[in-house]
């Protein structure tokens, strides 16, 4: 029975994020043990790494393929085995069993590739908005955090990252933060019971089959689908911002999403002004790569002109 291998970066990556995931490390070729002798389990193929699990493809006692996903000590499993069996399949990939003690999660196994590799871009943001309206249909669970809870404190983040920026001499207008507080403040009233992804972009919607797009890692968030338009479209950023004008190809690809998913463009448009405003300034404040920090600015100036 072959444990999986855990390479150097990984390792990295779970302790720079938090010093005490270090055991949880060692623990793995335990977990792996005891996991995969309670649901039968051999692997087939290298383990993935994302940025705080662990994918292991394995083949389960019937023959069908499946992905054991190890969670670390980072973030909580919780939400989104709750979320995955909200969807049931449907839009998300399908969660064939958890063990929460252990942090653990057998999935249905998505070859992929992600909907980021699409050539045609645009075909993308419809294929992302068309999935967001079956993930939609989900009934969401009882005491599933909301958007509008989250409108606040976004609010003193952004003030707060504002003062900061001011200090270093990166910060945007005054009135670009007014318009953004603006925007995140009418979230606070917005009565959605939609169950959304809560963080979808074109690289977590992997192909499960020919005709069949799933997402994967979702967070547990009820509100409207029109948020889901910013982390979607910005996956492919860097094309934005290299354009003459970055918001006649952001309004296209947003307006293919929305028309898809069955949202008003107006309100994912001004929603992702202010998601560009925030992003670019915990990029900046984060040591975020200097080329993405640059072009998260200037999609954002840009797109305060239409909003």
């Amino acid at each position: 029975m072959e444990t999986p291998d855990v390479s150097a970066a990984f390792r990295a990556e779970i302790t720079r994020r938090d010093a005490s995931a270090a055991p949880w490390l060692e623990s793995i070729p335990d977990l792996w043990r005891r996991l995969s002798g309670a649901w039968g389990l051999t692997t087939v193929g290298p383990a993935r790494t994302g940025r705080t699990s662990l994918v292991v493809p394995v083949v389960t006692p019937s023959g069908a393929r499946a992905a054991l996903k190890l969670v670390s000590p980072v973030v909580s499993m919780e939400a989104e085995a709750s979320a995955l069996g909200a969807f049931g399949g449907r839009g998300a990939v399908t969660l064939l069993d958890a063990d929460t003690a252990r942090q653990a999660m057998l999935l249905e196994w998505a070859v992929g590739p992600a909907l980021s590799e699409l050539a045609d871009e645009g075909a993308a943001m419809s294929i992302a908005g068309e999935l967001c309206h079956e993930l939609a249909a989900a009934t969401p669970p009882p005491g599933a955090p909301r958007l509008a809870e989250q409108a606040s404190g976004w609010v003193a983040q952004l003030r707060a990252q504002h003062e900061v920026a001011q200090e270093s001499e990166s910060a945007l207008s005054d009135q670009h933060i007014e318009v953004a507080a603006e925007i995140i403040q009418d979230l606070a009233s917005d009565d959605t019971s939609t169950l959304t992804h809560g963080d979808l972009s074109l690289s977590n919607i992997l192909q499960a089959d020919a005709d069949r797009w799933v997402a994967i890692d979702p967070l547990l968030l009820v509100g409207t689908v029109a948020n889901e338009a910013h982390t979607v479209v910005r996956s492919h950023v860097a094309t934005i911002s290299r354009t003459d004008d970055p918001v006649v190809l952001l309004t296209d690809w947003t307006r293919r999403f929305t028309e898809a998913a069955g949202v008003d463009h107006a309100v994912a448009q001004a929603i992702s002004f202010a998601r560009y405003v925030s992003s670019y300034y915990w990029e900046s404040q984060n040591h975020g790569a200097p080329t993405n920090v640059a072009g998260l600015r200037r999609v954002a100036l840009s797109l305060a002109r239409s909003i």
